[in-house]
């Protein structure tokens, strides 16, 4: 990480209906491609709004990006991927050299009734 400030970043998911197995793979692959580094994996049997899908990694935060941009950018990522007709995505971000400094983002996508 390089003279970088570290974020700890937990990517939290949960969609309405069943959690589709292909997209805890397909997310899996997008942090990877974007950060490659080990990434702690939870995906509960039935993901919910208290029990999340859960990746977690420490990551560098480069200059000129904030937490704030990294989530929307992953927002639309994952948005990209066609989780489901609706899910909630949330993203914490901690920062490592101030230990109590802690962000969280969130979207809900729902499809505009046809």
């Amino acid at each position: 990480m390089s003279g970088n400030p570290a974020l700890e970043v937990r990517l939290e998911l949960y969609v309405d209906g069943a959690f589709p197995d292909r997209l805890a793979s397909r997310i899996g692959d997008l942090l990877s491609r974007r950060w490659p580094m080990a990434w702690d994996v939870k995906v509960p049997s039935d993901p919910s709004f208290e029990h999340p899908a859960e990746w977690r990694a420490v990551i560098p935060l480069l200059e000129g990006t904030t937490a704030e941009t990294l989530h929307r950018q992953l927002a639309g990522d994952v948005l990209a991927l066609d989780p489901s007709d609706a899910f909630h995505f949330r993203t914490r971000w901690s920062f490592q050299q101030t230990p109590n400094h802690q962000e969280v983002y969130e979207e809900r996508w729902k499809p505009l009734p046809a």
